[in-house]
């Protein structure tokens, strides 16, 4: 499975003659993408980044936009991709909404007396030659089969490891709206997401573009990182002939475009609903789209099989919402978008026997019925406002089954709050390293109440001072968790251990008093 570098690297070769892709009527290597995003992300941390500072990016060429986006990332900036030729009103606006630590522009930007007349905290900081003099332009390659797989790797490593964190922010000029994508996407011109994303078609069935906007960008990076391979094309020629194409296919993922949004706005009672039983669309946020509320007076949304989910981040999206997937096969279910900061919780439902039946709290509000099977819970409900769930505690898969991370042992229940025995763990770990101490922690379940997980925690001093039991309570105490109030603590000689793996049946075996109740 290729990375998105490689797509990219694909089409300059592809799109030769486009100037958007192409430096110096030559192809850009890895090594040279590597090196400009580098030089750029370590020129912002040395003017001062901070983490989360928004960085304006007004550049016409789209490469250079692609390349400032990810070097913001990198240093841990968010980027802030403005169009050019914005006239005064908007240049107002943006500033005084986005509030940036500085803004990357051409030199000869139409725009540069505008932006000079507010006052960035740091220097404007321009995409100009002399930024990368240093770089040698020679090292371009004609044939992508001769990429090497190591500066790929290094790349992917440059990324990967802050997708979690990434926030784009895009400035719809005709509605004047600033709109958040937290980790969800970045709108960028056709030009560069038709021919980075559009390589050729052997490829289609791993990619899917629209010919107006590009959605979740980043979306498509931590995908194909992942070695995704769920994406559907659909070209705008096949428009004519959507229900068929969909039932040959059987998708269940569709990204539009604008003509395409329209078109299937004006045609859906034409559309059968065996056609729209897998159908999803994707409403693109940005200039000249339809809104939600354009939709449900079209009547599409009142199809009972249909889902229609918004690219707004959760604070943008409109209060009319309407999303209907109760009863829905979850193997037709679709990948979730992310959620950017959700917590999840739980409660217990009063009305259920089960212990092992719940509801998934999102904010503490909306909820997602479900019930806890080896770990995993299994779909039955959705209602979380219309939005799947995906974050760091939980993940719907391609099949449309909710997995919390970790497994059933690693994953508590606690005070209504998820919380992993693994962070537990670190957090006694700090403590008892102050003792010099080695301590095994784990749980098991009261016989009285199987739900409930009694937690244990095993310690040995070896040769250092001998400490009591209450005094490690009373450290474990100060992190206030309500869980660890009820938590055994045994002295024990060593903590038994084959290879990295803890003997559990060794510790009991150490303890003399053994709870009863255990």
């Amino acid at each position: 499975m290729k990375t998105l570098y490689e797509y990219i690297l694909t089409a300059t070769k592809n799109y030769k003659n486009s100037t958007a892709l192409v430096q110096n009527s030559k192809h850009i290597s890895y090594k040279n993408l590597l090196q400009k995003i580098i030089l750029i992300s370590d020129q912002l941390i040395l003017e001062g980044l901070h983490k989360g500072d928004k960085i304006i990016i007004n550049l016409k060429n789209p490469l250079n936009q692609f390349i400032a986006s990810i070097a913001v990332i990198r240093a841990g900036g968010v980027a802030v991709p403005i169009g050019q030729k914005t006239d005064s009103s908007d240049w107002d606006l943006i500033i005084k909404n986005v509030d940036p630590f500085t803004i990357i522009t051409d030199p000869r930007s139409s725009d540069i007396n505008q932006i000079k007349q507010f006052n960035f905290p740091h220097s404007i900081f321009y995409w100009s030659e002399e930024l990368f003099k240093h770089i040698e332009d020679s090292d371009y390659i004609e044939n992508i089969e001769h990429f090497e797989n190591e500066s790929a790797q290094k790349i992917t490593r440059l990324i990967q490891p802050e997708i979690s964190d990434l926030v784009f922010i895009h400035y719809a000029s005709e509605t004047k709206k600033l709109i958040a994508f937290n980790h969800i996407g970045i709108i960028y011109p056709s030009l560069l997401l038709n021919q980075i994303l559009s390589v050729n078609p052997s490829h289609r069935e791993l990619i899917t573009y629209s010919p107006s906007h590009i959605l979740g960008f980043i979306r498509i990076i931590q995908n194909l990182i992942a070695g995704a391979t769920s994406f559907l094309i659909q070209d705008i020629e096949d428009k004519l002939n959507i229900p068929a194409y969909i039932m040959k296919h059987k998708c269940n993922t569709l990204f539009t475009d604008i003509e395409l949004f329209n078109y299937l706005c004006s045609n859906f009672k034409s559309l059968t609903m065996e056609a729209l039983k897998n159908f999803i669309i994707l409403q693109l946020s940005g200039d000249n789209i339809y809104s939600i509320d354009e939709l449900v007076k079209q009547g599409l949304s009142d199809l009972q099989m249909t889902k229609v989910y918004l690219s707004y981040s959760p604070l943008e999206a409109p209060l009319t919402t309407i999303v209907n997937i109760k009863d829905v096969d979850p193997e037709n279910l679709c990948m979730g978008l992310p959620l950017p900061g959700i917590k999840l919780k739980i409660q217990k439902q009063s009305n259920v026997d089960n212990p092992n039946v719940g509801i998934l709290c999102i904010n503490g509000n909306n909820t997602m019925e479900g019930y806890f099977k080896d770990g995993n819970i299994d779909k039955s409900n959705f209602s979380a406002d219309n939005w799947l769930i995906t974050n760091q505690y939980a993940m719907l898969d391609e099949k449309g089954k909710l997995y919390l991370k970790g497994t059933k042992e690693d994953v508590m229940f606690i005070n209504k709050d998820i919380i992993s025995l693994q962070e537990i763990n670190a957090l006694i770990g700090n403590i008892l390293s102050e003792l010099n101490c080695e301590y095994y922690l784990t749980f098991k379940e009261n016989i009285y109440e199987p739900e409930n997980k009694v937690p244990i925690l095993f310690y040995a001093t070896g040769y250092a001072e001998t400490i009591e039991p209450e005094k490690i309570y009373e450290k474990i105490s100060s992190l206030e968790i309500d869980w660890l109030k009820n938590l055994l603590i045994f002295k024990v000689k060593e903590i038994p251990k084959s290879g990295n793996k803890v003997i559990k049946n060794e510790l009991f075996k150490q303890i003399d008093n053994k709870d009863p109740d255990l």
